[in-house]
């Protein structure tokens, strides 16, 4: 799924932050791309934890549910291993008997002679730049020419992957460099490679002086973070601004709606009065109508009295009083024909007496 039309015609749905995704370390966390073609067929989607999400697909002739899994390493105990494994048993056993299962994820299973070994992930965005990826054709050319002249039916198979794999893995180490995901955009590249460094002396905090390099770069890296996030929020002002003098609403609206807008997870099940969840629509259409008719078919006990209301009658015999006289006088405007007996008017406005 590569390209850039990838995320427009996919939509995600997840587990992470939803219901128990580690949001506070982000860890953890499993979820499905689903292709918009494809999005009419979900029948239901249930998040179980941060480690398992099911999905369900109609089809033809039998239903599709698709089970993704996070297993926990070796490093966990192996109490939380046994709670992973009795929590996916659990979802296998609720799967309708007629549906064709798929289990799948990750088991973090490690196997054979490079079981231990590290993934790199290198930067490729640097490969959009023409003057980098004309020196890493270069650069990857003249390492390809010696594995040329090597002779294929003398050479060992694992000698030619090995020296095929370490020419592209020490070519991309020395141009492209290795990946840095950024969840902040005031990050810079400078901040970046600060904090390299202070992982670097994260491990030679054993001495004195190790503890204070340590403490120097981490107080270099905050003042630096707090005066790269003023800049880009400057930066942002400043073309909120410049959009709203070319009276460019649209891209106002949009700057102002990535600053103050959050992101709010959105739940796709709901449970039933004995805690199960629902994961199809035709069930939730019904409990959420179950729910309705409990929340509002009651019957109010109110008192009858309130509305035993005097009925109107022509017969007003009250008499007018001398407040409400003065105060009609007062509201009378300047100017009007009412004002013919403007020398007895002026004087009861003033606030006199006529006996």
């Amino acid at each position: 799924m590569r390209g850039a039309n990838c995320w427009t015609e996919h939509q995600m749905l997840r587990s992470k932050g939803d219901f128990s995704g580690r949001n506070d370390k982000h860890e953890q966390g499993v979820g499905f791309l689903i292709h918009k073609n494809t999005v009419n067929c979900v029948m239901g989607c249930r998040p179980i934890s941060s480690r398992l999400i099911t999905i369900r697909l109609r089809a033809t002739p039998f239903n599709i549910t698709i089970t993704q899994a996070y297993a926990p390493t070796s490093d966990y105990d192996d109490d939380d291993v046994e709670d992973f494994y009795e929590q996916l048993q659990e979802v296998l056993d609720q799967t309708p008997k007629k549906d064709i299962l798929v289990v799948q994820g990750d088991w973090n299973a490690k196997i054979g002679e490079y079981a231990y070994g590290n993934w790199i992930t290198f930067d490729l965005e640097k490969l959009k730049d023409p003057e980098v990826a004309e020196a890493f054709h270069a650069m990857i050319g003249g390492k390809f020419a010696a594995l040329t002249i090597l002779d294929a039916d003398g050479t060992d198979m694992d000698t030619l992957i090995n020296t095929f794999n370490t020419a592209v893995t020490n070519t991309a180490s020395e141009i492209l460099g290795k990946h840095r995901p950024v969840k902040k955009p005031w990050v810079t590249a400078d901040l970046l490679d600060l904090c390299d460094k202070r992982r670097e002396l994260k491990k030679k905090k054993k001495d004195a002086e190790g503890v204070r390099q340590y403490r120097a770069a981490n107080q270099e890296i905050k003042k630096g973070m707090k005066k790269a996030k003023l800049n880009w929020m400057e930066g942002q002002c400043q073309d909120i601004e410049d959009s709203m003098k070319k009276n460019n609403s649209k891209t106002t609206y949009q700057l102002v709606k990535d600053l103050t807008s959050t992101k709010q997870g959105r739940t796709t099940t709901i449970q039933d009065k004995d805690g199960k969840c629902l994961t199809e629509e035709q069930d939730i259409l019904n409990r959420w109508s179950e729910y309705s008719s409990e929340l509002y078919n009651y019957r109010a006990i109110g008192d009858p009295e309130v509305l035993n209301v005097p009925p109107a009658t022509d017969n007003d015999n009250y008499p007018i009083l001398r407040e409400e006289v003065e105060a009609a006088v007062k509201s009378l405007k300047k100017g009007s024909q009412h004002e013919r007996t403007t020398s007895r008017r002026s004087w009861c406005r003033q606030g006199g007496s006529h006996d």
